[in-house]
């Protein structure tokens, strides 16, 4: 398994800005990895060697929170041309998922892997872990620390003295003062949980991004061979309508839950071509027609978890929108 040697490179400036280069340069010839790879997504080396070369880094600084610290310094240049890419996004959601959705093109290391879904009026991050937590943990402290150092840089820092996140959970025992890790993080934080998450208020992560050029993130988004068709507001309503199942949501249910105003919420989709109806339509179309592969369920089953209160409901609109009625579409 590899990892970007772009992953380096946080690491490797972190040191040198602390007159520490000269621990980045072994740290670097450790692994085998020449300073000047570092700008490049297309370098790669081996996992194990970054890990071993990260403990060498904790070793001779004689920080056990070294991965906490280099991320609390974390600025979105390091991650390349994703980098750039983030800073031109309308938010910070947007360019969140951005991250989520493009890993191989930032550091290209899945030991750590982010989802999102909301809960309780908050947003949650997951950090899903892969591999031996206690090697990995720098690394988690690392992109957790990493997230705040990167929204503070793309709001301008204009909110620093607000708290970001609500709360944070991680997999393993604190490493030195537990004070450390709520200074660095500005939170309470969990230790030895069987889950990995960061929450935070919706309304944080709907924070403009202010350096935001439609144009330069298309150009970025070109030469990262990353296309998409929906925003991220987009998919989260869809994301959200799904959790909801076989409840109906509503318009003013999910500009709550993303803390706008209903008006806002119509407005913004209506900006992008859509709605709330249109979205929610093209959602349960979709599922309908997952399910009705799937001969094991009855169209009435499909019905109900879709939420319609009548299967006459479902039929009418899958036959508007397909052209043909569930079971023509299931026998075709």
């Amino acid at each position: 398994m590899y990892v970007n040697t772009l992953a380096f490179k946080p690491l490797y400036n972190y040191l040198k800005q602390h007159d520490m280069e000269h621990i980045g340069d072994k740290v670097l010839q450790s692994a085998g990895v020449a300073a000047g790879q570092l700008g490049s997504h297309m370098e790669h080396c081996q996992k194990d060697s970054f890990y071993q070369a990260y403990q060498l880094a904790m070793e001779l600084t004689g920080d056990d929170l070294l991965g906490l610290h280099i991320g609390e310094w974390l600025h979105p240049s390091n991650m390349g041309l994703l980098g750039y890419a983030m800073c031109n996004c309308a938010t910070i959601k947007d360019a969140l998922y951005l991250v989520l959705s493009s890993n191989s093109h930032g550091y290209g290391n899945d030991s750590v892997h982010f989802s999102l879904s909301f809960a309780d009026g908050l947003v949650k991050m997951t950090l899903n872990c892969k591999g031996d937590i206690q090697q990995i943990r720098p690394w988690i402290e690392f992109t957790t620390a990493g997230w705040k150092s990167h929204y503070h840089h793309l709001t301008n820092f204009n909110f620093r003295d607000q708290p970001l996140f609500s709360e944070v959970s991680f997999p393993f025992s604190a490493q030195g003062k537990e004070a450390e890790y709520q200074r660095v993080l500005g939170c309470p934080v969990r230790f030895n949980q069987k889950e990995t998450y960061i929450t935070g208020s919706p309304a944080i992560f709907s924070q403009k991004i202010y350096t935001a050029d439609s144009n330069s993130l298309a150009l970025f988004m070109e030469q990262l061979g990353i296309n998409r068709d929906k925003s991220q507001l987009e998919d989260d309503i869809q994301t959200l309508i799904k959790k909801t199942l076989p409840q109906t949501l509503t318009l003013e249910q999910a500009a709550k839950t993303f803390n706008f105003s209903a008006s806002t919420l119509k407005r913004r989709l209506s900006d992008s071509g859509t709605s709330f109806n249109k979205l929610s339509q093209e959602l349960k179309t979709e599922m309908a027609k997952q399910m009705l592969r799937n001969k094991t369920l009855s169209i009435n089953e499909i019905s109900y978890y879709l939420g319609y209160g009548k299967p006459s409901a479902f039929f009418r609109a899958f036959k508007n929108a397909c052209d043909m009625t569930p079971a023509q579409f299931r026998n075709k």
